[in-house]
């Protein structure tokens, strides 16, 4: 059995791994070509081959040719952040007791050397292997980063097999297409959020991290393996306690076996203590880890790419085919895990109930909390049963004191007393969208998301269905209306509301709603900033995204009994209309000064994409580009945006671009972002050189001023500016007089650039440069003193380059050189060459 654990430790925490045995991580950060040779070259022959140090010294040169070599190669290849997409299997873990992996992503630091993923390969046994490698922003943590998780789980069929059947030949059993799908029906219970706190370890029914969203759970169909019959079930979430999808799983098994009724999934949800069973962690494997937040903001931005492995498909199933699933089968087949595991659950006592009991007093749920919390399921029941009766009163609904009236017969006085009491409790509930406690106000949201189907299928209006659409709109536009509180920051409750919004119909109407309430509230502000409040908007709205295809448009709350098609819910050109709408309804406002990188960030990722005519976002970005600093530099980015792909016309475009070049720029936190877009803007070889000049000159006197990292950045942008444009290479060999001053003609504070007078200047300030203090910078400012090669410099190398990089190099840099020697070193004080000093000073 090979061990698994010092490897994959070495790639998740490499310095750890480097005080133990560095070997791994040693070849991860600093192995390259040359290091490679230097390996493999063979020492110098010596002239004297007979002294016995002589291998001692011939090792000593090796060593410092070598430390000397390794100061080089990390300066040809600096640490960069990366992540790994690994795939492992495991059961060289604990036994068969590990999680196998076919899409574990890992962060680290490492040196890009050629072909790195193949070389770390080349370290790990079969059973390991990285899949692939992408770079990522400096602050990325491939755990903290991570929005979603999905796992698999292969189990033989016959876990679902009646209790008394006889697991003695599970090779005959197949399960029957009846029984899959009461199996896919449990599963689809639990989607959704639910308090999970049963299917964990110490973990309190008050506690909010036992709440947890479940996204897809479903069984495949079954195929054959080794003569076994196999299925596999499919859970994604957005996160998972320990061993929360073995319980899940062992749940559903006991069900199908007749251990325990249906209703078991949802007790286990409550407050009560359930006994829960733990299936096998044998077929257990991590599919996928999702990054949608960071592809969302940072995948679309040029500079990184997106988290996402449509290349490596391929590789990732042909690593489960060759290791995992035969590991899994194998196993099964001889050692028989689920069938053991089968033959305890007669001791599980899943009736057995028990008050959940904590020594911490503040963990425990409030009485108030638990009545509060109960009552609401309590009324969620009862009015959705009443709406599935149509006991509640249809139509206009008189006042209760004339309702009680004569002229109204018994039966239609209880249907209004009930529909009374049904807006009572829809009132009550949209107040506690208020509470203090999280708790309550998600058990008041999901009750009224409920009344909302419920309504959806049974109307309370007295319409003529056939000309109108049942759909609950004023109950939704209630919901809305409180999460978008001015007081209150909602962002918890509204993640959690983010369920709904994956329902076509309920997103059309939220939509609507939220741009009739940001309407209605900023009138009333008079634009004054309203922080609180545009904050629970913006992540309300941010939470939303429209479908790229009509054919996407199939999952509705409420599906309409006539003419569904003509449903503007179900139309994708009115879900960008009232997409568009809304966005530029709350864009018209005044923002909070925060607020404008965030939607920026977003903007030309998930919101022109989805708008019929993204040209009307100008006023928007031009009140963007006044604010400032690197806002204004994200506003030119939408206007780029608008100007290539949308034809728009904004003659200021470089004017604006050129007066963000300010000494700000080296210390704003968007400083990769900025040059990266600013080497995109200047990149068209048609723009009039006068204009080029201008940039190239300001960049090079704000590098006067600009620390080192900055500059390894600007100097090669000037340098790729001037190979762009041949023409500005006069800037280069202006014809000056030795040692005679002279005044520059360059105007620093002119705004226009076409009146900057940069063409009459030169770069001055490079020569300058090149008596700098930091080495790499005097470097490179020399290099302006031969002819500039063709080929451009990458500048996405050093655009995140951080001081601290920059000083953890240098300070690794070995100082001690390689001096090549005619005579043999003395290695004692009465002992040299030839033992000459032995023979005359000898003390014998």
């Amino acid at each position: 059995m090979f061990k698994t654990r010092p490897l994959l430790s070495a790639l998740i925490n490499p310095r750890r791994t480097l005080e133990r045995n560095g070997g791994l991580y040693n070849f991860l950060c600093t192995m390259s070509e040359g290091a490679r040779d230097e390996q493999t070259a063979k020492p110098l022959k010596r002239s004297n081959e007979e002294n016995e140090d002589s291998g001692e010294r011939a090792q000593d040169a090796k060593r410092i040719r070598a430390e000397g070599e390794h100061a080089e190669d990390e300066k040809r290849y600096p640490k960069k952040k990366v992540v790994l997409l690994m795939a492992y299997s495991g059961k060289g873990y604990y036994g068969m007791q590990g999680v196998s992996a076919a899409g574990q992503v890992v962060s680290l630091k490492v040196r890009l050397i050629e072909d790195i993923v193949e070389k770390i390969n080349g370290h790990l046994p079969p059973q390991i292997k990285v899949l692939g490698l992408k770079r990522v922003t400096q602050s990325f943590n491939s755990k903290n980063n991570c929005d979603g998780r999905t796992y698999s789980y292969m189990l033989p069929t016959v876990a679902f097999s009646p209790k008394d059947y006889d697991t003695g030949n599970i090779a005959a059993f197949r399960l029957e297409p009846e029984t899959l799908q009461r199996v896919n029906r449990l599963l689809a219970l639990y989607k959704g959020t639910h308090n999970f706190h049963n299917f964990t370890s110490q973990k309190a029914p008050s506690d909010p991290s036992a709440r947890r969203y479940i996204t897809e759970m479903s069984c495949g169909e079954p195929f054959i393996n080794s003569n076994t019959e196999f299925a596999v079930i499919t859970v994604r979430g957005q996160s998972f306690m320990m061993h929360q999808i073995r319980k899940m799983i062992g749940l559903v098994i006991a069900v199908i076996k007749g251990y325990v009724k249906d209703e078991v999934l949802e007790r286990s949800w409550g407050l009560e203590k359930v006994d829960v069973p733990k299936a096998p962690g044998l077929g257990l494997v991590l599919e996928r880890v999702h990054f949608d937040r960071y592809n969302k903001r940072f995948g679309g931005d040029g500079l990184h790419e997106r988290l996402e492995w449509e290349r490596e498909e391929e590789a990732i199933k042909a690593f489960k085919e060759a290791h995992i699933y035969p590991t899994i089968v194998e196993t099964e087949c001889q050692e028989g895990s689920m069938v053991s595991w089968m033959s305890t659950l007669p001791i599980h006592d899943f009736e057995g109930t028990a008050n959940v009991t904590q020594d911490n007093t503040d963990q425990k749920p409030s009485e108030k909390e638990k009545g509060v919390v109960s009552a609401a399921d309590a009324c969620g029941k009862l009015f959705c049963t009443l709406l599935e009766r149509k006991e509640l009163f249809i139509g206009k609904l008189p006042e209760e004191e004339d309702a009680m009236s004569g002229e109204y017969s018994a039966e239609q006085k209880y249907h209004m007393f009930m529909r009374h009491r049904y807006n009572s409790c829809v009132e009550i509930l949209l107040e506690h969208l208020s509470h203090e406690l999280h708790e309550v106000k998600e058990s008041a949201l999901c009750c009224l998301m409920k009344f909302a189907a419920g309504e959806g299928q049974h109307p309370l209006e007295d319409l003529d269905w056939s000309e109108y659409y049942s759909f609950p709109r004023e109950l939704i536009q209630a919901v809305v209306d409180r999460l978008l509180s001015k007081t209150t920051d909602n962002s918890l409750l509204i993640s959690r509301f983010q369920e709904f919004l994956e329902m076509d119909d309920v997103r059309f109407y939220v939509i609507s709603s939220i741009r009739e309430n940001v309407g209605k509230v900023m009138d009333k502000s008079k634009g004054a900033v309203v922080p609180v409040y545009q904050s629970n908007v913006f992540t309300l709205m941010s939470n939303i995204s429209v479908p790229s295809q009509q054919s996407e448009l199939t999952n509705f709350m409420v599906k309409q009994e006539a003419k569904h098609k003509d449903w503007k819910a179900a139309k994708l050109n009115e879900h960008k209309r009232v997409f568009e709408r809304m966005w530029l309804g709350f864009l018209k406002y005044k923002l909070p000064s925060n607020m404008y990188k965030k939607v920026l960030v977003i903007l030309h990722d998930s919101i022109l994409p989805h708008m019929s005519k993204p040209t009307l976002m100008i006023d928007f970005l031009t009140a963007a580009y006044d604010v400032g600093g690197a806002i204004s530099l994200l506003a030119l980015n939408g206007l780029f945006v608008l100007i290539h792909q949308h034809n728009l016309d904004y003659p200021d475009f470089y004017k604006k671009l050129y007066n963000l070049l300010d000494p700000s720029i080296f210390h704003v936190k968007y400083r990769a972002r900025f040059f990266h877009l600013v080497n995109i803007f200047l990149s068209s070889s048609h723009l009039p050189v006068y204009l080029v000049a201008a940039f190239a000159k300001r960049l090079a006197r704000l590098a006067l001023t600009a620390p080192p990292t900055a500059l390894l950045v600007v100097l090669p942008f000037i340098y790729n500016l001037i190979r762009r444009h041949p023409s500005c290479r006069v800037l280069i060999h202006k014809p000056s007089t030795e040692d005679e001053p002279l005044e520059d003609p360059y105007l620093m504070d002119e705004e226009d650039p076409a009146q900057c007078c940069a063409l009459e200047s030169s770069l001055w300030e490079i020569k300058t440069l090149q008596k700098h203090h930091h080495p790499d910078v005097a470097k490179a400012a020399m290099l302006i003193n031969t002819p500039l090669p063709q080929q451009e410099d990458d500048i996405s190398e050093v655009l995140e380059i951080t001081t601290y990089e920059l000083m953890e190099r240098d300070l690794k840099q070995k100082q001690i050189k390689s001096i090549p020697l005619e005579f043999e070193t003395a290695t004692q004080l009465l002992k040299g060459g030839g033992d000459v000093l032995a023979q005359h000073f000898c003390l014998d």
